[in-house]
């Protein structure tokens, strides 16, 4: 995670990528995220899951 490069990954749902881009949400110097989430059910279980981990988001 030390190389400051841009990111496009492509999976399908359950395949674990929610990891992608949680982890460096709680990196100390931590950029912005922007996630697209085409699903409501999905986005729903996302925003639990970020304020359960307490990560800052919109």
């Amino acid at each position: 995670m030390l190389w400051r490069e841009q990111v496009a990954a492509i999976m399908p749902t359950g395949a674990g990528n929610s990891m992608l881009f949680m982890l460096p949400c709680t990196l100390p110097d931590a950029g912005t995220t922007i996630l697209v989430v085409p699903l409501v059910a999905l986005r729903a279980d996302l925003i639990r899951r970020v304020r359960e981990l307490k990560i800052n988001h919109l």
